[in-house]
């Protein structure tokens, strides 16, 4: 009977917050394009400054900025029709063709106001519900600004709290995982954005619960977080708002005093569930709703690009392929991606744990522990194997999903290691 009640509060939770995902949308699509065309020509004018990809710093992989999506996302929110804005925020039409980039197409779109001639259906574009109305005051530079600054202020809340609780390690981690990712080219990017935020809100809320032994909650907190991650992810580092908080509740739970021995892995499993179901269950509404509103079978729009986002044009060795998807990301680390100097110090970083481990390594280590920061760890690593093609095509921004591989590096070496051994012969 409990399970049944506890199901029914889950199915409840993702109906509330699935229709009120979508009246944002629409109430977003009322705003008046006279209201937000002004910044809309001057959000324009930048992405027309460079193209949509670029590297902001010369020869580094990791630096590469795609405003291909920002301008495509600026152009379904400029054409949604504010008459019918349920079938428009749908479609999420937008007008593009073959001649000039997207960035080319968002500036004749506001200048000429063509026809939109092309759908984005697959995708909710959520994030529209925060950037067609900060477009009402803000161009797209001052957009990327505040977006960069709630980043580091969302990160330095996440940090204090954990700190605060006695969570060195974790808070090590983070960082760790921030720095490895280059976030500070993150803010440069709307695609790149989502996630982050994401990542770092779901993560503070998760603290404050696991801090107050709330554990039952928490399959609350990661259904919704899967289905916001459908709802503003463009399939970039979609596994982030799972990976971290969960490393991060299981870390929190490690360290307090009592708990079922069986309880870290039951809950982990339980809040992968939780998540798949609401990342998977937000996107086959959005299609589901968009049959029975638009009158028309949508599943041939979804289905003509699973191939191209899994195998694509594999190679004749798959071996290679699935290795390729995997060491295409990995090279994008801090410090491995820039240049000789950053395989330096990555190589000094590998001597120097190479070594702790080593001289300080515990008798005892929990094995179990281990296998459940590996396990987690290895989900991006799985990630970029389901998606293979896609991993490779878009390893320049698919690869910070590692943020959590980086995460359960640094806890496993955590458990490895001896600290009072080390702080007896201060290293």
């Amino acid at each position: 009977m409990k399970i049944v009640h506890r199901v029914s509060s889950y199915v409840i939770l993702f109906v509330i917050t699935c229709v009120a995902l979508v009246m944002l949308l629409v109430a977003t699509a009322k705003i008046p394009k006279t209201a937000i065309r002004e910044n809309m020509l001057k959000s324009a004018e930048l992405l027309e400054e460079n193209n949509v990809f670029f590297n902001l710093t010369p020869k580094v992989r990791a630096s590469k900025i795609d405003r291909y999506a920002d301008s495509i996302l600026l152009n379904i929110a400029y054409n949604y029709d504010s008459e019918h804005p349920l079938k428009s925020v749908l479609w999420s039409k937008y007008y593009s063709g073959i001649d000039y980039s997207e960035n080319t197409y968002l500036r004749l779109t506001l200048s000429d106001n063509p026809e939109p001639n092309t759908q984005y259906l697959r995708y909710w574009h959520g994030s529209n519900v925060l950037v067609r109305p900060l477009h009402t005051i803000l161009s797209l530079k001052q957009i990327y600004i505040l977006f960069g600054i709630m980043i580091l202020l969302i990160f330095g809340v996440l940090t204090y709290l954990l700190i605060k609780s006695g969570q060195y390690v974790t808070a090590v981690a983070v960082t760790a995982g921030m720095a490895a990712t280059s976030v500070w080219y993150v803010p440069y990017s709307l695609e790149y954005v989502w996630m982050y935020l994401l990542m770092l809100i779901t993560s503070i809320v998760v603290v404050v619960f696991a801090n107050r032994k709330q554990y039952s909650r928490m399959g609350y907190v990661f259904i919704v977080a899967g289905m916001l991650t459908s709802y503003f992810d463009f399939l970039t580092a979609e596994t982030l708002s799972l990976t971290v908080p969960m490393l991060i509740g299981i870390r929190i739970l490690f360290s307090q005093e009592k708990y079922d021995e069986g309880k870290p892995y039951k809950k982990a499993a339980t809040w992968a569930i939780l998540w798949l179901a609401g990342y998977v269950g937000m996107w086959v509404m959005k299609w589901m709703i968009s049959s029975i509103v638009l009158g028309e079978n949508v599943l041939p729009y979804v289905v003509e690009h699973i191939k191209e986002r899994t195998v694509g044009d594999m190679y004749s060795n798959v071996f290679l392929f699935y290795a390729e998807s995997i060491w295409r990301n990995i090279t994008c680390l801090f410090p491995l991606a820039y240049g000789i100097p950053g395989k330096i110090l990555f190589g000094i970083l590998i001597v120097v744990t190479t070594y702790i481990i080593f001289v300080y390594r515990k008798k005892n280590v929990d094995k179990k522990r281990i296998w459940m920061f590996a396990v987690i760890g290895l989900i991006p690593i799985i990630r970029y194997i389901v998606l293979g093609n896609h991993s490779i095509l878009h390893s320049t921004f698919t690869y910070r999903a590692l943020f959590a591989t980086v995460m359960s590096i640094t806890f496993i070496i955590y458990e490895v290691i001896d600290i009072t051994i080390m702080r007896r012969k201060r290293i």
